[in-house]
């Protein structure tokens, strides 16, 4: 298999899942031949997918390829050995894995050790709220997480340990990586790199980040000694992956410093560094389908997502893991339902809650025509992935080989019927926005505009978001009268009312034009 001739381009983005990650290796390795993937992006176990991704493209000459198809065999020796405790909370850990394999044992050493659990559970905010740094921990042989995945990345892209990769390096080379993270303390989610400054205090820097990239950050402190913490182009690859895959409890948060200037009463309080507590990305965003979106595409943005196996959905295994778990809608209309997801007992419950509140937002835009035929669709059992840290060798291998399926799903994918639906899905929200706009750019909003106009002609700069003079606002006004001129037409005789009769329409549910932030970002202060 070559990796050298790619004659088509591709986004990609992958959604979070913990161990549910091992799918994503083989997917890349099926779609690597033929695509090259210019903007790459994920949320948790998704994000250390598209690092490795974007890690590959960039040393595509090199081989980069060629070295991600050796993880797939490694990970079913080391997934276990990756995670791994800090001395406070191993007992802790034992009980999390025991309840994990849903074993009796497992839950009457729970109940048995109550006491303790309660006091590590307690301590947790000692150890950055989490049970694992990520580094190698006392009493363990092997690399952590964190450790494992600086050199994975490195040797992927062809670099030495000793020089992480950064975001710049990935822009030199036409390639686009983004990540989402949660920011607990400001209860939102942040696009990394992020483009304003934090702050990082050099004890939590060589707490959770490997030495080279420690190093490499602490060579620009302030007057303090705090870290000024990399943005944009200058921020390691390694850094925003960990930011993004905190996932609660289990990975401990990553504190990063910053001013609150809403506290603009009381100076002295606003200049004050405070901690802002990164979590998991999929707290907020778990399957960010939105980075890389556009109204018209001129390449594919395939979605990679994880779903849960029902035998009525689909076929029963024989005699493992088959093509009977991907799912790719193709046919129209198909692929906008979400399954109902049953509720057991009270813990059940309190999770419905909580993956309702962070996944409603991903789930609806994944049903949306224009979208969910981009979507490959991997359905997993209750014993896989997840925080299955314990899965057998056979049964990760086995998983490993779905994203090879997903992967070939994709290599048939129909662009030119991707995109005929997302002009007709865009055809359809225009027309609503028309319909608005000509509402409300009515004569009085007209004559508003016209005296603001002559306001400004006869007092100068007044108000605020002053224009450089009286012709550019002349040719705002005269902008928004030509686009409500075209908009009409768009109005008043909608398409979408009766396109194709009551048996072909335009395609449902309907999208609708909104302003959104187009990352998550958040300013630096107003």
């Amino acid at each position: 298999m070559s990796f050298q001739n790619p004659t088509r381009e591709c986004d990609l983005v992958m959604k979070g899942g913990i161990t549910s990650g091992v799918v994503y290796p083989k997917v890349l390795l099926r779609l690597a031949p033929d695509y090259r993937l210019r903007n790459v992006g994920g949320t948790s176990a998704g994000a250390i997918a598209a690092a490795l991704a974007a890690a590959a493209e960039f040393n595509r000459a090199g081989g980069g390829f060629e070295r991600l198809a050796e993880i797939p065999n490694e990970l079913a020796d080391v997934l276990l050995k990756l995670f791994q405790p800090v001395p406070k909370h191993r007992k802790t850990y034992k009980a999390l894995l025991k309840a994990i394999e849903k074993k009796d044992v497992g839950i009457f050493w729970a109940i048995w050790n109550a006491r303790k659990l309660i006091k590590s559970f307690n301590a947790l905010p000692e150890t950055r709220y989490g049970i694992c740094p990520g580094l190698r921990q006392p009493g363990f042989d092997e690399p952590g997480l964190t450790d494992w995945l600086h050199e994975k990345i490195q040797h992927v892209a062809g670099l030495s340990a000793a020089r992480p990769l950064t975001f710049g390096d990935l822009k030199a080379k036409g390639i686009k990586l983004r990540m989402v993270t949660t920011n607990l303390s400001k209860q939102s989610p942040l696009t990394l790199p992020f483009d304003h400054g934090f702050w990082m205090d050099p004890a939590d820097s060589a707490a959770l980040m490997p030495e080279p990239v420690s190093d490499l950050m602490r060579e620009n402190t302030d007057e303090d000694g705090f870290i000024n913490v990399p943005t944009g182009d200058d921020m390691p690859v390694l850094l925003a992956t960990r930011m993004s895959l905190s996932f609660p409890a289990l990975l401990t948060a990553v504190p990063l410093y910053s001013r609150d200037y809403t506290l603009r009463l009381c100076d002295e309080e606003m200049k004050k560094k405070r901690v802002n507590w990164f979590s998991d990305g999929g707290i907020s965003s778990n399957f960010p389908i939105h980075l890389f979106d556009s109204t018209l595409p001129t390449r594919p943005t395939f979605g990679v997502s994880l779903g849960a196996f029902h035998e009525c959905r689909q076929e029963e295994d024989d005699p493992g893991p088959g093509k009977n778990r991907i799912y790719l809608p193709k046919q129209a209309g198909h692929g906008r339902l979400r399954p109902l997801f049953p509720l057991g007992g009270a813990m059940s419950f309190l999770g419905a809650i909580l993956d309702s509140a962070r996944n409603w937002q991903d789930a609806s835009q994944a049903v949306m025509p224009g979208y969910t035929e981009r979507i490959v669709r991997i359905h997993l059992k209750d014993e896989e992935g997840g925080l299955n840290l314990k899965m057998p060798g056979e049964l990760i291998d086995a998983l490993g080989e779905l994203g090879g399926y997903a992967g070939d799903e994709l290599m048939g994918f129909d662009f030119d019927e991707h995109r005929w639906r997302r002009l007709l899905v865009a055809t359809a929200a225009m027309e609503k926005y028309f319909e608005s706009l000509n509402r409300a750019f009515d004569p009085s909003f007209q004559n508003f505009l016209n005296d603001y106009v002559a306001k400004f002609e006869a007092n100068g700069a007044t108000g605020s978001y002053i224009p450089a003079n009286a012709a550019k606002l002349e040719e705002l006004k005269a902008r928004w009268e030509a686009l409500a001129k075209v908009g009409k037409r768009w109005a008043d005789a909608p398409l979408r009312h009766d396109w194709g009769g009551n048996d072909d329409p335009m395609p449902r549910p309907r999208a609708t034009v909104r302003f959104t932030p187009a990352e998550f970002t958040e300013p630096e202060r107003e």
